[in-house]
């Protein structure tokens, strides 16, 4: 029990009383954040608690022999405030000068003052506090023996409440008295081996890359004191670290990812990050957010690119290289576990594939890739197992061989959940698991059923009603498109595994389905009248999917903060703030008037340029320059990074893959009459960054003619200067030069001896702007054309430079693949859509 706190106001308890009212919570035990008890505890209120004179102060300041005068000297050396830099940063004593004025023993402060037991070296050797050296190294000797041990374990029993550990990505074992700064915990799930949590770390206590910058974070905590919670948490923590290899620096953005493994008493704990709800929970509720993109076209919907995401990261799941350190090689996985609930939506709209509890990692056979490589395991839910999952020969299925067409069968079922929701919303959801129901029971929801031979066969109303689907799509591109990806989805589900697709073919039909949709290569339907004119009104307007965004913005003159929504209607921008009723829509005209001025990527963050708008994102420009009433057109600053780089690419009409950040870049271009000139970039105020662009067929119509016969997406390197900006098109007449391992520098040079250059574009900053812009049209980009021999960049770390090369390497791969994929199916794309060649 802790002393009763005297009913004078004095000073100690004063402090006391505002002491407990900066109290948090976390698992229903009390902590104090630094932060806190640093605004608390400053240099006047500490000299007035060392000068306190109630009975318990005088009586424990005779104790510890402390001093009688000079108390503003010792109060600058507790809160840092010395003169000393070294002293303010390695030696305040706020956190155990806390402790202490809880404990009500606030003048032993002194004795940790002579011993020099800072926070920082309390922190790190909390075995200082304990009761023995507490009172053999620590406490005055002039104590009796009650007094003595009475302190000694009063600040042992309430020292884990004051030193808060940080969160770092090691992996640890820590003590069950341990305090972590997880507050507003709140239970969101559970499954068979663990529960699932939500949680907030102020930012200082966070030591790990947050790539959110919410503080936002997910946890799932496994019980370590019975067998199923122990190999539970062991199996997920192998899994999820050969998952992060998968893809090297450049890690899958639809694969999850861990901050933290860690040991706490009786409990295993792995920190990840935090999702705005699950592919489940998103296509059961009624009044989600996404449906309002069911008025916006059935093609436009945003779920048919996060399919694409996830099948990409299954293809990588199922066979990928690992690095030499790591003893190399191929890798096959196996998720085993894959359904709706096991893939989360993030704040960003991103699905990526969670729960890696069952799955499996094999090496090759005697180091031989074997396409049906096989694995033993029990798997998941068994509403998403395939029907190979069925033997009637064992008790269990502990021991069937499983292939990674098992997965193939669970992301079929998903693919024909998300078609369904597309099409019928919530509603089509219920009605596609009442299809599902077999037995009168309701125990049977299979997507098959067995025969009396013990055959398998999708079951028959499922297969008809989801074939009817078409029906419902208004416009003949529309129908078109979805009996495309029915019938894809259909070859993820054939019964048989032999004849089911692989990850790689449903990756390579669902990219073709999703170029044709956006090279506008579908023909339109134009049989009923009704129907053509709809069709020719959708094309006129031309109205693309909504972004949405949260941040703080700039608008005409109007601050907003919150959630901005951006939409295009052919080549109009308009913006507006759903959360404001009284907000209208905000015209901000035509792309071919606009320009945009990337400043967060014309600078090096540890050298911020110093000009009047540092803390701009994003700022949207007319064309001809500043607007004469208004300073800014519109002034952006999204909450994450993430949302930052959606935002530009929504602008833009460019998916930006990659983003670095770079110390310097230098060129070598090529003037008109032959002459070498050299542009360097080697101080940090012209520091940049530099981008990858992958442009969205799907925000430019405009230009779908030029891709009949079908040509590979455009992709750009960009990078970004102090006053202007490179743009270089992807094309084979180029390439990066093999890396030289620990090394921070890339090159590009031309591909052949014969070629002495490679074309790009440049952008410079006009004189009255203060940084390049640009435009939202592409074709005013086309008249700044540079010959260039050489591009060389510096980045920050050599880690940064490998990441970067290996995600140009994927992407170019990408292009080469899809201009050989073009080539081979131009003619069968031109008969089959009724365009002539000629």
């Amino acid at each position: 029990m802790l002393p009763t706190p005297h009913l004078a106001p004095s000073a100690c308890s004063r402090l006391l009383c505002d002491l407990l009212s900066k109290a948090q919570k976390s698992q229903d035990r009390e902590l104090f954040l630094r932060n806190d008890l640093a605004r608390l505890f400053r240099k006047d209120t500490v000299n007035a608690l060392l000068q306190c004179c109630c009975p318990d102060c005088k009586y424990w300041r005779d104790k510890a022999n402390a001093p009688r005068e000079s108390y503003e000297t010792y109060s600058e050396q507790i809160v840092g405030e010395s003169t000393s830099w070294l002293s303010r940063q390695q030696r305040r004593y706020v956190i155990i000068l806390s402790l202490l004025v809880y404990v009500r023993r606030i003048p032993l402060i002194f004795k940790f003052l002579r011993k020099k037991h800072s926070d920082d070296f309390l922190q790190g050797n909390l075995g200082k506090l304990s009761p023995k050296i507490l009172q053999t190294d620590i406490l005055p000797k002039n104590l009796d023996d009650k007094s003595l041990d009475v302190t000694a374990r009063l600040i042992d029993e309430h020292k884990n409440k004051f030193f808060i550990p940080n969160v770092d990505s090691s992996y640890g074992n820590f003590a069950k008295e341990v305090i972590f700064p997880f507050l507003h915990e709140t239970k969101i799930g559970s499954g068979g081996y663990g529960t699932v949590y939500s949680f907030q770390i102020p930012k200082d206590y966070i030591k790990f890359e947050d790539p959110s910058h919410t503080g936002q974070f997910a946890k799932k905590v496994f019980m370590l004191s019975n067998n199923i919670g122990k190999r539970g948490f062991e199996r997920e923590f192998e899994n999820l670290q050969e998952v992060m290899k998968i893809g090297g620096p450049c890690a899958h953005p639809h694969l999850i990812r861990y901050h933290k493994v860690f040991r706490h008493g009786d409990f295993g704990i792995i920190i990840f990050p935090r999702a705005e709800s699950n592919l489940r929970t998103v296509l059961e509720s009624p009044n989600t957010i996404y449906s309002k993109f069911l008025t916006e076209g059935i093609r436009d919907h945003p779920f048919w690119d996060q399919l694409l995401g996830i099948s990409e990261a299954l293809e990588n799941l199922h066979t990928f290289n690992v690095p030499e350190s790591e003893r190399g090689g191929c890798l096959y996985g196996y998720h085993f576990d894959l359904k709706p609930a096991n893939i989360l939506v993030g704040f960003d709209r991103r699905f990526i594939i969670s729960d890696f509890g069952q799955a499996h990692f094999l090496r090759p056979r005697n180091g031989v890739y074997v396409e049906n490589s096989v694995a033993r395991g029990l798997g998941g839910d068994t509403s998403y197992a395939p029907p190979e999952n069925e033997d009637r020969h064992l008790v269990d299925n502990q021991h069937l061989e499983n292939t990674r067409k098992y997965d193939i069968w669970g992301l079929g079922c998903i693919f024909l959940e998300v078609i369904w929701f597309i099409m019928k919303g919530s509603q089509g959801v219920e009605e596609l698991y009442d299809l599902r129901i077999k037995r009168e029971d309701g125990t049977d929801d299979r997507f098959y059923y067995l025969d009396k031979k013990q055959n398998a066969h999708l079951k028959d109303d499922l297969w008809h009603k989801t074939r009817e689907l078409r029906t419902k799509a208004l416009l003949g591109a529309d129908r078109e498109f979805v009996e495309k990806m029915v019938e894809l989805t259909f070859k993820m589900l054939m019964t048989n595994r032999n004849e089911r697709y692989a990850a790689d073919q449903v990756v390579e039909n669902l990219r073709y389905i999703l170029e044709l949709r956006n090279a506008s290569l579908v023909k339109m339907d134009s049989d009923d009248p009704a129907t053509e004119s709809r069709s020719r009104e959708s094309r006129n307007n031309d109205s693309q999917p909504s972004l949405f965004i949260s941040g703080q913005f700039k608008v005409n003159g109007q601050s907003h903060r919150g959630e901005l929504r951006v939409k295009k209607h052919g080549r109009n921008l308009n913006v507006s703030f759903p959360q404001n009723q009284k907000s209208d829509v905000v015209e901000m005209g035509q792309a071919s008037d606009l320009q945009l001025l990337p400043f967060y990527a014309l600078h090096h963050p540890p050298h911020p340029r110093q000009h009047r708008f540092s803390d701009s994102d994003l700022v949207l420009l007319p064309i001809s320059g500043y607007p004469s009433k208004n300073r800014f057109a519109a002034h952006f600053k999204p909450s994450s990074p993430q949302e930052r780089l959606d935002l530009q690419g929504k602008l833009l009409g460019q998916h930006i893959m990659i983003h670095k950040d770079l110390i310097s870049a230098s060129f070598q271009i090529r003037e008109k009459k032959g002459k070498k000139s050299s542009v360097e970039s080697d101080s940090p105020e012209q520091a940049g960054a530099v981008q990858i662009w992958c442009l969205d067929k799907g925000l430019k119509p405009h230009e779908s003619q030029q891709h009949y016969y079908g040509e590979p997406i455009p992709r750009h390197l960009v990078i970004y200067m102090y006053k202007s900006v490179y743009l270089i098109r992807f094309d084979s007449t180029f390439r990066v030069c093999k890396e030289t391992e620990g090394t921070r520098i890339l090159e590009w040079k031309p591909k052949e001896p014969s070629c002495h250059y490679f074309d790009g574009l440049l952008l410079n900053c006009p004189l009255r702007q203060e940084g390049p812009g640009i435009p939202m049209d592409t074709e005013s980009i086309e008249q700044n054309k540079i010959k260039l021999e050489l591009i060389r960049l510096t980045f920050e770390t050599p880690k940064d430079s490998a990441s970067f090369r290996q995600g140009y390497k994927s992407e170019k791969e990408r292009w080469s693949n899809q201009q050989k994929f073009y080539q081979s199916h131009r003619r069968e794309i031109a008969q089959r859509n009724g365009f002539d060649r000629n």
